[in-house]
């Protein structure tokens, strides 16, 4: 806390900084997470970006001024004593030793954590899913605005992402499954389908641009493909997929990036992948604390750039529509970072 002239700018643990100017009403100029660590990170539009944490916190920064000018919690609810989170069976799920919540430093129950979020604005939703599986349908305009609960998902889950057409929802649990939810003209979620193909949780998916398939990624470190009208399985996805127009490239292991992982590290390094709209580049983020630039496709180590800032793993990444900026969120120091983007042919004026 700093005191001139009568104002008093004080700084809270909690991650708030505040101004109190006299005769004035106290004024928030600056928000960030406090613990736990960082993995939800959606960006809205050109001018806004999301991130959630395992402190409870939800918050909207204005990408131009980097100041906060939304925020919500993720939950206010307390679980009844006794009745905190019972663990479901393993054997059940047929994967032994599984915990069903994530490694966490916070404190807080795992309701009040959030490891993914993901926005419409043709909706006007933000979804957000907890730590304890639950998925939470809110006003875009409004956080505290509950929409919808979703309690399909039997383990968290570390991403969501919407059809381009925006009438569906896939959502990928740690329950080895992927959920897809139909959204109707009243902007109400009824399950669709679900895919149970994987053997471990679901981590990466990838909608085609005609909305008919996906593609999902898993701990399993496959990579598998479901067609969406027929709500089947595609044996045969990898040997279509080159036909297809993907509206992201989020898979984390394939033919078409094998470089991309250092040598003499194991799969799971590499946290985050995305390419641009170009599909020249391709970014990841890493356990290293690195943002790594590679040329697409046949992307490789030694033709590529890492950037410094994150003094920790960093967790997620996104790029604006407008292909200008992309945004890092570091997972244990609960930073997010701002790049500049330019040379891509497919940036925005």
């Amino acid at each position: 806390m700093d005191l001139l002239n009568g104002n008093i700018i004080a700084g809270l643990r909690n991650g708030m900084i505040f101004e109190k100017r006299q005769k004035e009403d106290p004024r928030l100029i600056a928000s960030s997470h406090y613990n736990g660590e960082a993995w939800a990170l959606c960006v809205v539009d050109n001018d806004h970006v999301i991130t959630a944490c395992d402190d409870n916190l939800i918050i909207m920064y204005d990408i131009n001024t980097m100041r906060p000018v939304r925020g919500g919690v993720i939950s206010s609810k307390d679980p009844k004593a006794g009745k905190e989170y019972e663990k479901i069976d393993a054997a059940k799920l047929k994967r032994k030793g599984h915990t069903n919540y994530p490694s966490t430093s916070s404190p807080l129950n795992y309701n009040k954590q959030s490891r993914a979020i993901v926005a419409s604005k043709k909706l006007n939703h933000l979804v957000i899913a907890n730590n304890a599986g639950k998925i939470s349908v809110r006003s875009l305009d409004d956080f505290e605005k509950k929409l919808q609960t979703i309690k399909d998902p039997k383990y968290y889950c570390e991403v969501m992402k919407y059809s381009p057409c925006e009438k569906f929802l896939a959502i990928g649990s740690h329950d080895m499954t992927t959920y897809v939810y139909e959204i109707d003209a009243e902007g109400k979620y009824a399950l669709y389908c679900t895919f149970k193909k994987h053997s471990s949780y679901v981590s990466a998916i990838d909608w085609a641009a005609d909305s008919q398939s996906i593609r999902t990624h898993a701990g399993d470190h496959a990579t598998l493909y479901f067609d969406i009208q027929s709500k089947e399985f595609d044996p045969h996805g990898h040997e279509t997929e080159k036909d297809k127009i993907w509206a992201s490239s989020t898979m984390k292991h394939g033919d078409d990036r094998k470089g991309i992982t250092p040598p003499g590290e194991d799969l799971t390094h590499v946290n985050g992948v995305v390419c641009s709209k170009d599909n020249s580049v391709m970014f990841t983020s890493d356990d290293f604390g690195l943002v790594n630039a590679f040329h697409y496709p046949n992307p490789q180590i030694s033709d590529s750039r890492s950037f410094c800032g994150h003094s920790e793993h960093v967790a997620s990444l996104a790029i604006t529509p407008d292909q200008k900026r992309m945004f890092t969120l570091g997972g244990e120091d609960k930073s997010l970072i701002q790049w500049k983007i330019s040379g891509l042919s497919g940036q925005q004026e």
